[in-house]
């Protein structure tokens, strides 16, 4: 895992003035101190500099939409001392949410890559930023509707996309059926993603359909995670992936009951039912790597399904994988 030193500074022409504060503070203040004690914080103001934009830990501010840009995607900040030039990663949600899922509530993923130096930008996969559950194809046409707004503000070509649950799905479709889209990717993260389909679609579309509909498990997105329908995606989505020249990575969730959540207890043990092995709650480890000829599964985590997609477990994957800022 990549290690990450903290340092405040600012990216603008007042940080040189900073470091003078800095040098003159410490002038007037070690001048009282012995010879060992001077020549520690002398190293430490003249390493000062150079320790990298996140030397000392900062909330990061809320992502908010470009003025008069669209109301559904949500730029967060720039760590003070950022790298203006630093990589773009694209998040995309998963079914049932929205783009606040990566930076609300105890979700610490934003703050990871804002922490780390990156840029970043979140999309809602509804217009209005409702909760989405539409179809892979409906989803597939809005990020392609908003990807070139994001490249335009953000004055690049390529974004990295972290995908999270169905999200990554939705995102492969619009790298499919696009190639402006594709050849604006750099690299694709899905976590939790059922890259091979989703047993627990099945059952819900099927024999446990009464359940499912009390649970509000039935949507139009659900009905496209069932496995005979991602097959035929795959069978599209391959051999193009194949010899696309873009690394895609997976991780997987492995404990549907780790955070309690009573209705991943209820289908965490339905799954377990249906597929053998360890599952999140709505998708089993063995329904999200991809084919080894174009993707690296990075892992499992002991988590349930929506927690897959929190800086806390899954960050220091990512990072791993992700060029320097």
């Amino acid at each position: 895992m990549k290690a990450s030193v903290l340092v405040t500074k600012n990216r603008n022409e007042g940080q040189t003035n900073q470091y003078i504060i800095w040098f003159v503070f410490l002038d007037n203040q070690i001048k009282a101190m012995n010879n060992r004690t001077r020549f520690a914080l002398g190293v430490f103001a003249i390493l000062l500099p150079a320790l990298g934009p996140t030397a000392w830990a900062q909330t990061a501010p809320t992502p908010e939409p470009a003025p008069g840009g669209a109301a559904n995607i949500f730029y967060g900040a720039l760590v003070p001392g950022g790298d203006p030039n630093a990589p773009v990663l694209l998040y995309v949600h998963g079914l049932g949410t929205n783009a606040t899922f990566w930076f609300t509530g105890s979700n610490d993923m934003y703050q990871d890559a804002y922490t780390a130096g990156y840029r970043t930008v979140f999309v809602s996969l509804s217009a209005d930023n409702s909760d989405n559950t539409a179809t892979i194809a409906d989803n597939a046409a809005m990020l392609q509707q908003l990807l070139p707004q994001i490249l335009t503000y953000e004055n690049v070509s390529t974004v990295y996309l972290i995908c999270h649950s169905k999200g990554g799905l939705d995102a492969e479709d619009a790298m499919l059926t696009s190639a402006s889209f594709m050849s604006s990717v750099k690299m694709v993260f899905t976590l939790a993603t059922p890259n091979q389909g989703a047993e627990l679609a099945d059952w819900a579309y099927g024999a446990g359909k009464s359940e499912a509909k009390k649970l509000g498990l039935l949507s139009p997105g659900m009905a496209n995670l069932r496995t005979s329908v991602v097959h035929r995606l795959r069978k599209k989505m391959d051999p193009v992936f194949e010899t696309a020249g873009i690394p895609f990575y997976t991780l997987e969730g492995t404990d549907y009951s780790a955070e309690h959540n009573l209705i991943y207890d209820y289908t965490g043990r339905v799954l377990a039912g249906l597929v053998s092995g360890p599952n999140d709650g709505l998708v089993a480890e063995s329904e999200v790597p991809l084919p080894t000829t174009y993707s690296l599964d990075m892992g499992q985590v002991a988590v349930d399904h929506n927690y897959v997609g929190h800086g806390t477990p899954a960050w220091p994957f990512i990072a791993d994988y992700l060029p320097a800022p």
